[in-house]
Parts: C-alpha cells; structure tokens; sequence
C-alpha cells in the first residue's frame, strides 16, 4: 500500500506502534506518572510534580521522535503543537522544551542536580545505556 505520510510521518508511525518511554534519573521521588502528567510538564502548563518537585522536561531532537510523542501522549500533530508554541511564545506564556539529542539528553537525566524527564523510544532500551534511570512512563499506559 502506498503511502502519503512524508518519511518523518512513516518513521513517528512507526516509533508510535512501538511505544515511547519516559525516563527519569533513578531517584526521583515518583514511582510513575500518568499519561496527563507527562503531557502536563511537556506542554508546561506544570512545573512540578506532586511533592513539588521542580521538572525540566527534554524534547527530541529528532522530529519523527518528537511528533510520535505529541501523538501518542497528547493526541496533537505537529502542526498542532508548532500553533501551541507560537501562541506560548507571542503571548510570553512559555517557551518550548530546549532538543536534545539521544545521548545528550540521557547524559543530562544522569548528571543534572535537578529533576529532568526526556523519552525515548521504547524499542532503543536494550541497546541504550541506561544506568541510573529509570522509567516513569511508558506510552501503553493509559493513566
């Protein structure tokens, strides 16, 4: 069958079927988080977490990553979320999460003094180095 999704639309297609986490560094003080959480802190509408934790959240750099996670965990395309950040942006209500790379971000969960959440593909677990981190959310829970 012959698709009219761009190649970035093919590649967040595919890491949506595969499911997403997001990680944390291992001792931060919650469990786990819910899918309205998560999508609380990445949109920044919250900066904490329930025991007031101060939450610094990373967004991929790659755009089929990061549009696969506004998919699953908000249910908003990417021209949704470019019009959400505009507006936060003109109207001084936010800015958008700073983009890392894979191994920049993991590095900065690891060694940052502050709480920082950032996701990855679920199926680069096995393959990614993650001592000292844990995961806090994972996109086929549906909390």
């Amino acid at each position: 069958m012959l698709s009219l999704l761009p190649a970035s639309g093919l590649r967040a297609q595919g890491f949506a079927e595969r499911g997403l986490l997001v990680l944390a560094r291992a001792d931060l003080r919650v469990a786990s988080l819910g899918r309205g959480e998560v999508g609380a802190l990445f949109l920044r509408t919250r900066s904490t977490l329930d025991d007031g934790t101060p939450v610094t959240v990373i967004d991929a750099l790659d755009d089929a990553l990061r549009d696969a996670f506004y998919l699953q965990v908000l249910g908003r395309s990417p021209v949704q979320m470019h019009a959400y950040w505009s507006r936060m942006v003109f109207s001084g209500g936010g800015r958008p999460p700073a983009r890392l790379d894979l191994a920049s971000a993991l590095g900065r969960l690891r060694e940052s003094a502050t709480a920082h959440l950032a996701y990855i593909p679920a199926a680069d677990a096995g393959r990614l180095d993650l001592r000292g981190l844990r995961v806090v959310y994972s996109s086929g829970d549906t909390r």
